[in-house]
């Protein structure tokens, strides 16, 4: 996952934001001890916010203890002991960093291929210590594939690309879900998390995709980038409301509370801070 998923921090409370650091905490442990402890390098705000979104829908109890960090050792932090939800949000992403890792090996250049094929045997050993999920395991693979031709072909068109990631996350979210009103809601929430993630990452990686000459939906669309920021920040805003509209209606507690900030707050504070660089871009001396 990116990083674009995160709560807006001064307006949480205290409490929310001790859980939220708690929760962090408690999924990077949960991944050290079930995948390995190189996948916490794959640790990032998005896999957060499924597991708020997920341990809120499923309504479980936490448990929350003091506990040494393990790249901070002589500090002890709060941490969520591991919950069913953790260990599912670790699997999901122990198999996104192999499928991408398989990506970038099939599609990438240069120094990120050989940087690739270097991880491959650890993202292959992460993978192979994840709780089995073959559904969800099927799902990343077809659609990372589908996204991988869509990218070959140089479609011009994001929300085409977005649509497929927005499918994959929407799956993901909705996983194991019993209730059909809440499954669905569930997918709408992941469905328009991935759309926004994809949008998000073509939008900040524009400039660097264009120095390396990488697929990117606005350079093959020949996209004036400084003319259509505000276009896009109002594309991604409208990603965030359909986020926390499906939010509102499922979540609970203080991880509900949480999940809602980063919808209604974080998406759009995200949004404006990426579009505002591509509206005043640097010049290069």
């Amino acid at each position: 996952m990116f990083g674009f998923i995160k709560p807006y921090t001064p307006e949480l409370k205290v409490k929310e934001n001790e859980l939220y650091g708690a929760v962090y905490c408690g999924l990077c442990r949960c991944m050290g001890k079930s995948t390995s402890r190189l996948s916490r390098l794959a640790l990032s705000y998005d896999s957060v916010f499924l597991a708020l979104l997920r341990i809120s829908l499923f309504e479980e109890k936490l448990d929350v203890e003091k506990k040494r960090c393990p790249v901070c050792f002589f500090k002890k932090r709060a941490s969520v002991m591991p919950t069913e939800q953790l260990e599912y949000t670790a699997a999901v992403s122990s198999y996104l960093i192999y499928y991408n890792v398989l990506d970038d090996i099939k599609d990438s250049k240069g120094f990120k291929k050989i940087t690739s094929y270097l991880i491959y045997p650890f993202a292959k050993r992460i993978k192979k210590k994840a709780k089995p999920l073959p559904e969800i395991e099927k799902e990343i693979s077809e659609r990372l594939s589908q996204i991988e031709r869509l990218e070959k072909e140089n479609t011009p068109s994001v929300d085409k690309v977005a649509d497929v990631f927005g499918r994959l996350m929407g799956k993901i979210t909705a996983y194991g879900i019993d209730d059909e009103h809440k499954r669905l809601t569930a997918y709408e929430a992941g469905y328009h998390t991935g759309r926004f993630i994809y949008i998000a990452d073509a939008v900040s990686d524009y400039e660097k995709d264009k120095k390396s000459k990488e697929y990117n939906p606005f350079i093959v669309s020949n996209t004036d980038m400084s003319k259509a920021s505000e276009r896009l920040y109002r594309a991604l805003c409208t990603e965030s409301s359909h986020v926390y509209g499906a939010c509102a209606l499922l979540t609970h507690g203080m991880c509900g509370a949480i999940c809602e900030n980063i919808a209604q707050l974080g998406l759009v504070h995200t949004a404006k801070t990426i579009t505002e660089k591509q509206a005043h871009p640097r010049k290069e001396i």
